[in-house]
């Protein structure tokens, strides 16, 4: 009776250990993106159980060494793929890329190891030998927009010999703006920005011109809104106030009958500002953003040298509210 049960111990023991061993040997996971060009520059850090592994750029593939189990691997924006590490086993899950409304989509895949293998072992694929994780992010950016709008009031100042009017807007036009913003945190961002406008007659004249162009500084507390968890796309609202100065009236139309060259100067002014814009991240220090601004103002008329205009006239105080159409590019560092 005593060797049965001795025999029954040891058998135990040794399926105990046997399990044991078998449950300690290491599987591996190699996330793996292949070469494209379309969304080459944008980066996508894979998450395992929700912990941060590593970011996967264009032909790259990381290996995961990890115990038997179940596994979850997801993107910044994608839905989980779960599914069951087998001990000793070899795993291959690929980042693919499908076009999205603003940006490119990841998507991630659980493929077959003979066709993997013949793109990770390829050569052409570079191997991440630890991982890229950025310790800290960088909260300030550098950026430059391109304006591009109309204003909501356009006033006739010539005629063409048809008898139709030539108008300019106090608003909208084109234009650049220079900025620098400051990620508060995840939800809150401050920018400070340097704009420049320029609008002339609609329709163009050969022989006659008037511009009117500005300069406005802006600060803009802002709202961010988080698409997924932000790390590559966000939304912001936000608003502020604007001080405008350097702000002129061209006259070029001494072609014209009775015409005359001029210039006329309006007062610094103050203003304000909503606007709402779309960023997403191209690669690890760039991004891009579209946007809409709305803004209001109102110049008023401080000198000229040889005209000036009447003091009821729409010139004499023309309203600058329009809205922007706002294209651009930013540098975090």
């Amino acid at each position: 009776m005593k060797q049965i049960l001795l025999i029954i111990s040891l058998s135990l023991g040794f399926s105990f250990f046997a399990y044991s061993a078998n449950d300690s040997i290491q599987s591996k996971v190699i996330i793996y993106r292949d070469h494209n060009y379309y969304g080459s520059a944008v980066p996508f850090k894979i998450f395992v159980n929700d912990t941060a592994l590593v970011n996967i750029k264009n032909n790259s593939y990381f290996e995961y060494f990890c115990k038997p189990g179940t596994y979850s691997f997801r993107s910044n924006n994608t839905y989980p793929l779960t599914f069951q590490v087998d001990s000793a086993q070899e795993y291959f899950v690929k980042v693919n890329l499908k076009p999205g409304f603003w940006t490119v989509m990841p998507e991630l895949i659980l493929v077959d190891s003979i066709s993997a293998k013949s793109v990770v072992h390829s050569g052409y694929i570079k191997k991440i030998e630890k991982s890229n994780l950025k310790v800290s992010k960088t909260k300030l950016r550098c950026g430059f927009n391109v304006l591009v709008g109309g204003g909501f009031e356009n006033i006739a100042i010539l005629k063409t010999t048809a008898g139709d009017d030539v108008n300019l807007s106090f608003a909208g036009g084109v234009g650049y703006a220079l900025y620098l913003g400051y990620k508060i945190n995840k939800h809150f961002d401050l920018a400070v920005s340097f704009n420049s406008k320029y609008n002339s007659l609609v329709p163009y004249l050969d022989n006659a011109d008037i511009s009117f162009t500005r300069k406005n500084i802006s600060i803009t507390p802002s709202l961010i809104i988080p698409i997924k968890d932000g790390e590559i796309m966000r939304l912001r609202l936000g608003g502020g106030c604007d001080k405008y100065f350097d702000s002129k009236l061209t006259f070029e139309t001494k072609k014209l009958q009775d015409g005359f060259n001029d210039v006329w100067k309006y007062s610094s002014t103050l203003g304000y500002h909503l606007f709402a814009d779309f960023e997403t991240n191209i690669s690890d220090y760039w991004s891009i953003t579209y946007g809409l601004k709305w803004y209001n103002v109102t110049y008023n008329y401080s000198s000229s040298k040889v005209t000036f205009p009447y003091v009821r006239s729409q010139l004499h105080s023309p309203s600058g509210q329009g809205i922007d159409f706002v294209f651009g590019v930013a540098f975090y560092f």
